[in-house]
C-alpha cells in the first residue's frame, strides 16, 4: 500500500479550479480538475468566510499546479500548500498555509464524511480557536462505520460543534 501511495505522489498530482457561474439563488459549485480526474464540490452558504476564501483562491489561480501532498488511505487527500508548485525532489510539503488563517465556522449539522471537502487546520492543542489554514484543504476519504460507531461519535461530540 505504501508503494501505491508513493507512486501516486510520483505522478505529480496537481489540479486547477474552474468556477461555474455564480447565481445568488443557488449553491456555489466548484470543479476541481486533477490529473486523476475531475471533482465537483459544493461550497456552503453558511460558511461564507471559507466559501469566499476558496473562491478567491480559485479565481486568482493560486491552486493551479499545486500538488496533493498528503494522501492517507481511509483518512484524507490533502492539497493547497502553495510551495508545492516547486516540486523539489525529497522536499516535504504541507507547511505553507498562505500566511493566514480563516476563523472557525464549525456547524453542528455538517459531519466529516467521505467525499466532503474541508479546510485543513492545526490540532486544537496548538490552535484553540480552531482556525483553518488559509490555503490548505482536504477531501475526506473516511472509513465505513457501523450505526453503533456513528452513535458513539455523536455522543462524544468527537467532531465538535
Amino acid at each position: 500500500m505504501q508503494q501505491f501511495l508513493y507512486s501516486i505522489l510520483i505522478l505529480s498530482i496537481f489540479f486547477s479550479c474552474k468556477e461555474k457561474p455564480l447565481n445568488p439563488e443557488k449553491q456555489v459549485y466548484v470543479e476541481i480538475r486533477t490529473s486523476m480526474g475531475d471533482v465537483t464540490v459544493v461550497l456552503y452558504d453558511d460558511t461564507p468566510l471559507h466559501r469566499d476564501n476558496f473562491i478567491r483562491l480559485c479565481q486568482s489561480k493560486m491552486y493551479d499546479g499545486v500538488l496533493f501532498h498528503r494522501i492517507i488511505e481511509d483518512f484524507v487527500v490533502q492539497g493547497g500548500d502553495l510551495s508545492s508548485k516547486e516540486r523539489e525532489p525529497k522536499k516535504l510539503y504541507g507547511y505553507d498555509s498562505g500566511g493566514y488563517t480563516v476563523p472557525a465556522e464549525i456547524r453542528p449539522h455538517y459531519f466529516n464524511r467521505r467525499g466532503i471537502l474541508i479546510t485543513a487546520k492545526r490540532g486544537d492543542d496548538v490552535n484553540p480557536e480552531r482556525a483553518s489554514s488559509g490555503t490548505q484543504f482536504c477531501f475526506i476519504q473516511g472509513k465505513k462505520m457501523t450505526e453503533e460507531e456513528l452513535d458513539e461519535v455523536e455522543k462524544t461530540d468527537e467532531y465538535g460543534s
